[in-house]
């Protein structure tokens, strides 16, 4: 029951009957409970403005611990407005353009309160061939990476982003992507000229100037791929934003071209897993036509592995991980480099990973990162969990 008030409050400034859904539910709840969900799911500062003309229905605690998340997150993104502002300024005069993804440009493109919006960090997309400019841009800027590299540009090579921080009363984090999704499957797959080719931009009145960011076939394409291959396809936060870009974007729209693109890059099962649950349970704008055309596509082998394996990956060791990203390269060289930079990592990472009281016992964990992986694999489950490809 907590969930479905949750959902429908959330969906309640699309679809005045689950306002009425929602009203009917409130009397036999667990408030303490739906308190805990909301907070665990980022919801609080999102339910405080969706239910803000109807506050009286809520426990004066409930109220207040939403009211004051709300408040902290409109503080907290005038700050982040600000640094976002300057390292797009800045990465725009070294020639690197720049798209701005998943929670920030949510809360500005699509929300009209962006403190409804919470989001961790500032997702940037460049292009691939722009990572040098990009990276000694945010170092000018007082960036650092979050974490050492195994090797110097592994990064770059095997990955599709790099997490910087900058110090500050609020420590900024930004997320330099190159490429959309983390897998090495979908590195080679995903079209990033048409990302480009099909980019908007917007100027929201949030903000002092004015964004670039995924268009509507390729943010929903996004969204729904990143749900549930990042997310496991369950949080509420997530499916309310491709709701609300659902009712957002209906009237442009082009359902043939999201439906070849999704085709083209191996990602219909995110589509055929959320569009139709999201049009009976959301109320979401999704044509039937669509819904029906979406259920007789079917899915390459390939995708259906990657599919299966991504979503349970939070729950698999981390060997089984390696072994995984190492089955979807493509070809020997790949995985060879891939094998030995991360079974052999570099100094410097090795310290600050397995941090020692004695800095000359270093060397022992190497052998402590292999077994540790094996001994997580072997405990967990059977070598049947192993992609194919690595098995044969």
């Amino acid at each position: 029951m907590t969930t479905t008030f949750l959902r429908l409050c959330l969906n309640s400034p699309r679809d005045p009957q689950a306002l009425a859904a929602a009203l009917a539910l409130a009397g036999g709840l667990d408030w303490a409970g739906v308190a805990r969900q909301a907070q665990a799911a980022s919801l609080e500062a999102l339910l405080y403005q969706q239910l803000k003309p109807h506050d009286d229905l809520l426990p004066p605690a409930v109220a207040a611990a939403w009211q004051a998340a709300y408040r902290y997150n409109a503080q907290r993104q005038l700050y982040l407005a600000h640094q976002l502002g300057q390292a797009l300024a800045a990465l725009n005069a070294a020639g690197v353009p720049v798209l701005l993804l998943k929670g920030a440009a949510l809360a500005h493109t699509l929300y009209a309160h962006p403190a409804g919006r919470p989001f961790r960090d500032l997702d940037l997309l460049i292009r691939p061939g722009q990572t040098t400019a990009a990276f000694a841009t945010l170092r000018q800027l007082g960036y650092t990476p979050h974490h050492p590299e195994p090797h110097p540009g592994v990064t770059r090579q095997f990955e599709n982003e790099m997490l910087w921080q900058r110090p500050g009363p609020i420590v900024t984090y930004l997320d330099l992507h190159w490429q959309l999704l983390d897998s090495p499957h979908y590195q080679a797959r995903l079209d990033s000229t048409w990302l480009w080719q099909t980019a908007v931009t917007s100027t929201p009145a949030s903000l002092p100037f004015a964004l670039r960011h995924l268009g509507p076939e390729a943010q929903l394409l996004h969204l729904c791929a990143h749900l549930l291959l990042h997310h496991g396809g369950q949080e509420l936060l997530w499916r309310n934003d491709i709701a609300a870009h659902l009712y957002h974007t209906q009237a442009t729209l082009d359902w043939d071209l999201l439906l070849r693109q999704a085709a083209r890059s191996d990602l219909l099962l995110p589509l055929q897993t959320l569009l139709p649950d999201l049009a009976a349970q959301w109320a979401a704008p999704v044509p039937a036509g669509v819904l029906a055309q979406l259920a007789t596509c079917q899915p390459t082998p390939a995708e259906q592995r990657i599919f299966r394996w991504r979503r349970q990956a939070n729950a698999r060791p981390v060997l089984q991980r390696f072994w995984y990203d190492l089955a979807s390269m493509p070809g020997w060289r790949p995985r060879l480099r891939y094998a030995l930079v991360h079974l052999f990592p570099g100094r410097d990472y090795m310290r600050q990973r397995y941090p020692l009281r004695h800095p000359r016992l270093w060397p022992l964990t190497y052998p402590y990162r292999w077994l540790h992986g094996l001994f997580q694999a072997l405990s967990k489950s059977d070598l049947t969990d192993f992609p194919k490809s690595v098995r044969s």
